[in-house]
């Protein structure tokens, strides 16, 4: 199983999968424990997106110890049907992340390095954002801005949340692995979320529990 990276805390445990697998054995991992496991896979005809779920429902079932049939509520939320788990899901570019975690808002993302995210930076990153940023660092920062706010995202599932002036990053010093804070506007004021990083030279993760 190439689990590739596992961290817990408390009750709180996550894992990325490094997909190097074919489906039939993926498919062998996953047993299908209910036929509506089988019924959402063959809504998905893109081949490496069915490895994606495949991996992400096999960690699922790994981590939380359960059924992985998700739903998902009116706003995109996935949830499981009568079991009393919060979790996260996130893939990308032949990896696969879940976190499972007690508090009900968790969050997590994974995306693979690429100047495709610098690219659309003028949309998501702050001009208190942009301030810290070193500039030889650009592309390092800006992937895990983004993967932060991706992360409370799915967190708080506040649908049409905007990312660029209502989630901001605290300043922070990248490294290899380490945390920093951001903040969430509501109608309450700013709420402060502890975000979790990990940055490798085929991924970046970050997420929160």
């Amino acid at each position: 199983m190439p689990i590739i990276f596992e961290k817990a805390e408390n009750n709180s445990r996550l894992a990325v999968w490094h997909i190097t697998e074919t489906e039939p054995e993926l498919t062998k991992l996953i047993n299908y424990d209910t036929p509506d496991l089988s019924k959402q896979l063959q809504q998905i005809s893109h081949p490496s997106k069915r490895l994606e779920w495949l991996a992400s429902r096999i960690l699922l079932k790994q981590l939380g110890k359960c059924v992985p049939l998700v739903s998902y509520d009116n706003h995109g939320k996935p949830y499981l049907e009568n079991q009393n788990i919060c979790f996260s899901i996130t893939h990308t570019n032949n990896f696969a992340a879940v976190v499972v975690s007690e508090k009900e808002m968790t969050g997590i993302d994974i995306e693979y390095p690429s100047t495709r995210i610098s690219k659309l930076a003028d949309r998501f990153v702050h001009p208190d954002e942009k301030a810290f940023i070193p500039h030889q660092k650009e592309s390092l920062y800006h992937a895990l801005l983004w993967c932060a706010k991706e992360t409370i995202y799915k967190a708080v599932n506040n649908p049409g949340l905007e990312f660029k002036t209502k989630i901001r990053v605290k300043p922070f010093k990248a490294g290899q692995e380490g945390s920093f804070e951001a903040a969430v506007l509501t109608d309450s004021g700013w709420n402060k979320y502890h975000l979790n990083y990990l940055v490798t030279k085929h991924y970046y993760l970050v997420w929160n529990w």
